[in-house]
């Protein structure tokens, strides 16, 4: 499975420095080390969800089938983790939560044009007693949204001509209660580049 690998090249037109990399107007930064979106689709996860039709709509004009998924695992127990990359007062939670969205599907080439995920229902996040001592934070704290959409746009290339499939934006909304911000944040994609390299398997 692919994974997608962040670095950040400039903040406000300059190298970055090593105090941005701690600094809390980077706690909403993308993570560097993400899945692919897409690799919930792939067989060895596609059982972890159920899918069916939801019917025929418009997407920017093209005509999509749309299809429904939700986790099989409904009960979600995640646990708020401090951020894993050290910026101040920036935290993220890791644990199963259970998620349910829309595919929106190409109907004449089967191109995935857009996925829309997002939660069932307000999720219950525990704060270990550490966190909550450090930041006069409760027990809990409770997502009550949190939504991703994704549009993708296929990218043409040459030497060797390939066209891919890629992201052409994600839009993000995070709603949280108990001490927590909530957070609205737009990536937009543009000016792809490939980089292909040659390997030698030697006996």
């Amino acid at each position: 499975e692919a994974t997608i690998v962040r670095k950040v090249r400039k903040v406000n037109g300059r190298a970055p420095r090593d105090k941005d990399k701690k600094d809390r107007s980077g706690c909403t930064d993308p993570n560097p080390l993400s899945p692919e979106p897409l690799a919930f689709l792939l067989p060895a996860h596609r059982s972890e969800y159920t899918f069916r039709t939801a019917g025929i709509a418009k997407d920017r004009n093209r005509s999509a089938l749309m299809i429904d998924f939700a986790s099989v695992k409904r009960r979600s127990n995640p646990e708020l983790i401090e951020d894993p990359g050290g910026h101040d007062d920036c935290f993220d939670w890791s644990g199963h939560i259970a998620s349910r969205g829309r595919i929106w599907v190409d109907a004449s080439n089967y191109d995935v044009l857009r996925v829309d995920r997002g939660l069932g229902g307000p999720v219950d996040v525990k704060v270990p007693a550490l966190i909550q001592r450090r930041h006069h934070l409760a027990n809990w704290v409770v997502i009550v949204r949190d939504d991703v959409t994704i549009r993708y746009k296929t990218v043409a290339f040459s030497d060797p001509d390939e066209v891919l499939l890629l992201p052409e934006s994600i839009d993000t909304l995070s709603m949280i209660r108990g001490g927590l911000q909530s957070t609205r944040r737009t990536q937009r994609f543009s000016d792809y580049r490939r980089f292909v390299t040659e390997g030698k398997v030697l006996p």
